[in-house]
């Protein structure tokens, strides 16, 4: 998993932070977001190969900023507190570094699969 241009989305900026520094170290350009409004402006503005949020997101709900991924082709990674969204591909909380990276890189395989 190499050169992924990535959107992260979590109201916790501590999270947001050492997850954009994990992902960097990985070769992947990173942007972060704090709410579903700077989401949906970020994903005006840019094309991104993958977006990680998280599915408390303040502002705009996670399932609807789903659509507009779903709607873009964009894949989406959502990170949950409880049961998984079985429509999406999602981590739940608590999870290791090394977790996130394995379910970024099958998105990618996916999204290649699927371009």
């Amino acid at each position: 998993m190499n050169g992924m241009h990535i959107l992260i989305a979590d109201p916790d900026r501590d999270f947001l932070l050492s997850y954009k520094t994990l992902l960097e170290l990985s070769e992947n350009s990173v942007q972060t977001a704090f709410d579903g409004t700077q989401v949906i402006e970020k994903l005006a503005s840019e094309r991104f190969d993958a977006v990680i949020l998280n599915e408390s997101i303040p502002r705009i709900r996670y399932s609807e900023i789903v659509k507009v991924l779903r709607e873009d082709n964009i894949p989406v990674l959502v990170i949950s507190e409880r049961a998984a969204d079985t429509t999406v591909m999602s981590i739940r909380l608590p999870f290791m570094p090394v977790e996130l990276t394995e379910k970024l890189a099958a998105l990618q395989s996916r999204g290649q699969q699927n371009g």
